[in-house]
């Protein structure tokens, strides 16, 4: 009789990555371990609290569903003698279990084939025997190790039940059986069967299901708070209850942005706003399960009181130095160890922001690099680095500083991560960029290294940060340039010793690996391939080629450049002879069309930076080159004629490659 399985791992409490990385493929697994290991069911179900992971299958099958197998033996010729069983014969029956066997024809010869029905082990036997193994098998982001036990988190009791049945499934010395437990400080829970196992937990104040707890919490809070605090709150509660509270007005005398930042990021917990968006002197906090309401919120509100007196004191202690009168502060702060003070970078940033302006104005520019640190020895920051630049930008603003030179401050340092947005204005963003650079020059010039998950300073995170602002933002810029200064600044201002060349070169193959990657994860990886064919290629002008050639990609004309430009590759190996074309050595004139249009077409190209007409204008030699190729030989015994068409042919592609490698754009079908 078919009846449903439950196991359940209590643990002690499960890191929010953890949970989320399990959420996401932990039911496949389990599923395809159970099907592999022949146990028919109906369906699984993996339900996830922070202290239990709950694997249910509904409609289980009591004994493995193993078919017959046939096994091959020796050939006929051996297995019988004059009619009768050989010891051969005798040896493979007795092996396989069998009595009894066949004759097959395999590949022109006879062979005896025997039927071998495994032996089925009950549903109950596999659990027990192997889920264990299974489980400590599974790669867990974070592993604690406890008495040499090794594992996510210390296992504190298993329950597991195949129907009413207890299984003997016992993990890192803890016996399962039929009790679970319910919240800390509750009662034991009694699980009398497997089917009544969820409505057990829902009486006892576990509710099983993520996305339930989410929903609840969203439900209570203001419509725009934070997802991530929602979710860490449904991550780390198995009954969540939304409360509020409130702390004395005069504590909302400092920024909103580090009052949201405390209470928000640092105590996961909601502030609340009025319609206006102005903060309320009250938060709502999430306690787990039905407790003395009261005496929960008296502990939220001593905690937040105590840390918006501090960030209060703070506020006013920062605000008696002016952020322009804090260079003797930044230059007692290393930036990174062994590439000098924050000073030292302060300076490098003016210095690249004068010759790097990028269209933007240039004494707002200088400005922003100046005090772009300016924040980072505060009080406030000390206390909550995330507010590093939001303070500089709220100081500076303070101080009476140009409200672009304010914004740029905050802005430079977006995206700090993959949800963030890119900087709003052209001033943030050259200055963000120029940062990043700095940054990314001085690590690799004292031999930092990045390889598989080291990245100890976070270098493709700046790269990264890099790449979707010269993506997203027309920033006329040229990155080796960029590069090449700040390596150059670093051995002025602070006597590195390093050869510039071969970091340079270092920086141009990270640079290129990661645009490589940033442009495939948005883009067809063959027009990625395409468009990049020359080193340090700038973002933005890579992505207005790539949508040209998906605009492009359904056109004829554009299948026939492809083809040609392809074509011409092969019969040149790649190899463009770059002489000047002899005019007076045409022989055909298929050659001189081509000729004459090619010159035409190079002249507009070269004449125009709209991508557009650049394509347009190839489109124009098609029929040309088809005519070429068709009433003319490349390959001819002349030497001279063959040397040109060489050269006349290499000249089309040259022409070509000005836009991108059109060999590299894959058609359904093939080429």
């Amino acid at each position: 009789m078919n009846r449903d399985l439950l196991i359940e791992i209590g643990v002690e409490e499960l890191p929010y990555s953890s949970m989320k990385q399990m959420l996401g493929n932990m039911k496949q697994q389990f599923s395809d371990w159970l099907k592999n290991s022949s146990i028919e069911f109906d369906s699984t179900v993996f339900k996830l609290t922070p202290r239990r992971m709950i694997f249910y299958v509904k409609n289980v099958c009591p004994v493995q569903k193993i078919l017959p197998q046939k096994v091959k033996g020796p050939p006929v010729s051996i297995a019988l003698k004059n009619g009768e069983s050989t010891p051969a014969l005798n040896g493979f029956l007795k092996k396989c279990g069998a009595e009894s066997y066949n004759v097959e024809t395999i590949k022109g010869q006879d062979y005896v084939v025997a039927t071998v029905s495994p032996k089925c082990l009950s549903t109950k036997e596999v659990i027990e025997n192997n889920f264990h193994e299974w489980i400590k098998k599974y790669p867990f982001d974070k592993n604690m190790t406890w008495n040499g036990n090794h594992f996510v988190r210390p296992v504190r009791w298993v329950c597991s039940l195949y129907g009413n049945e207890t299984l003997n499934v016992s993990m890192f010395g803890i016996d399962s059986s039929f009790i679970s437990r319910g919240l800390r400080g509750f009662e034991p829970i009694v699980v009398a069967e497997a089917e009544k196992y969820f409505e057990c937990m829902e009486n006892n104040f576990v509710i099983t299901d993520t996305q339930e707890r989410f929903e609840i919490i969203s439900n209570a809070v203001r419509s725009d708070a934070p997802i991530e605090i929602i979710e860490r709150n449904a991550f780390c509660t198995e009954y969540p209850i939304v409360c509020k509270t409130e702390f004395s007005e005069k504590l909302l005398g400092i920024p909103n942005e580090a009052t949201q930042t405390m209470i928000e990021d640092h105590l996961i917990c909601f502030t609340m706003k009025k319609e206006n968006g102005e903060l309320l002197n009250s938060f709502q906090f999430v306690m787990n399960g039905p407790r003395d309401e009261e005496k929960v919120a008296q502990g939220y509100k001593k905690v937040v009181t105590a840390k918006l007196e501090d960030s209060s004191f703070f506020f006013f202690q920062d605000r008696k130095i002016k952020m322009e009168n804090r260079e003797s502060m930044i230059d007692k702060m290393v930036f990174i160890r062994g590439l000098g003070t924050l000073l030292q970078k302060t300076k490098r940033l003016q210095s690249l922001s004068t010759k790097f302006v990028c269209g933007q104005p240039v004494e707002m520019l200088q400005r922003a690099a100046f005090l772009s640190k300016m924040d980072l020895p505060s009080h406030m920051v000390s206390e909550l680095p995330e507010l590093q630049g939001t303070m500089g930008r709220i100081y500076a603003s303070l101080d009476g500083e140009n409200p672009d030179v304010c914004i740029a401050i905050e802005d430079a340092y977006s995206p700090r991560r993959e949800s963030d947005t890119i900087p709003k204005t052209g001033i943030g963003a050259t200055l963000g960029v120029l940062d990043r650079v700095d940054t990314l020059a001085g690590a690799l010039a004292i031999g930092t290294a990045v390889s598989g998950s080291a990245d100890p300073l976070g270098l493709r995170r700046q790269m990264n940060g890099l790449l979707r602002i010269l993506y997203s933002k027309e920033i006329k810029i040229s990155l080796k340039d960029v590069f090449y200064s700040a390596l150059e600044l670093y051995k002025k201002e602070n006597n590195l010793d390093f050869d510039l060349e071969t970091t340079l070169k270092k920086a141009k193959g990270f640079y290129m690996n990661r645009l490589k990657l940033f442009l495939q994860a948005l883009h067809r990886y063959d027009f990625v391939n395409a468009v990049l064919i020359n080193d340090w290629g700038h973002p933005s002008e890579l992505k207005k080629k790539i949508e040209l050639l998906k605009e492009n990609a359904c056109k004829d004309e554009f299948k026939t450049l492809c083809e040609s430009f392809t074509r011409i590759k092969n019969i040149t190996k790649g190899k463009y002879n770059e002489q000047i074309v002899d005019e007076s050595l045409f022989e055909q004139i298929e050659e001189k069309e081509l000729f004459s249009q090619l010159k035409i077409v190079m002249d507009k190209i070269n004449n125009t930076i709209d991508y557009n007409t650049q394509i347009e204008e190839m489109y124009s030699l098609n029929k040309l080159i088809e005519n070429f190729f068709d009433n003319v030989l490349v390959n001819c015994d002349e030497n001279l004629a063959k040397e040109n068409r060489y050269r006349l042919i290499s000249a089309v592609n040259l022409l070509l490659l000005k836009f991108c490698d059109f060999s590299n754009v894959v058609f359904q079908g093939g080429n």
